[in-house]
């Protein structure tokens, strides 16, 4: 992966120097590099409605990876994988990917706690426990690298910066679970 060049983004190069050493993020290379997806957005009527989807888009997202996957040959070698994509993005960062599956492997399932009363409440919830990357200010971006989650941001700020709306919105951003 590291022959691969990044895009030439201010934002891409500080993911790269984070991402790849952080608790779960030896693969970061991989996604960064060698990884492209599908995006599908769609509506939702009501909060009912909103949980019901997100559960569902999230329970079938395996399956519609295993329909679409055509990756198991790396570097001209057949791995393992089915989808050395897949695989890459279980190990793009700690918290960052697939936080609605991390209790499933244990035996718990994250939607036992998020009821569509509180679907946005406890969504937002998620978000805010992933470290941070970095954040922006007057056109530049400052690297954080993980030192706090954006809970802590918001509740005691980084150095000399206070939480925003468009840093939410911008670390928001960073957070990769499949259905979002």
């Amino acid at each position: 992966a590291d022959s691969i060049q990044l895009l030439n983004k201010e934002r891409y190069k500080i993911m790269n120097d984070y991402l790849p050493y952080c608790k779960n993020g030896e693969l970061c290379p991989n996604m960064m590099r060698k990884t492209a997806g599908i995006q599908v957005n769609i509506d939702y009527k009501n909060k009912k409605d909103a949980y019901l989807k997100l559960k569902f888009f999230n329970l079938i997202s395996p399956f519609v990876t295993g329909l679409c996957a055509n990756s198991p040959v790396e570097n001209d070698t057949l791995t393992d994988k089915k989808s050395s994509r897949a695989n890459a993005w279980l190990f793009t960062g700690e918290n960052r990917c697939n936080f609605f599956y991390k209790n499933i492997f244990n035996g718990g399932n994250i939607f036992n706690k998020f009821n569509y009363n509180d679907i946005f409440k406890n969504y937002i919830k998620e978000i805010l426990n992933v470290p941070m990357v970095f954040i922006e200010r007057e056109n530049k971006l400052i690297p954080i690298k993980g030192k706090i989650t954006f809970d802590e941001f918001m509740k005691k700020g980084y150095e000399n910066y206070s939480a925003t709306i468009e840093d939410y919105m911008l670390h928001q951003s960073l957070c990769f679970p499949d259905v979002r």
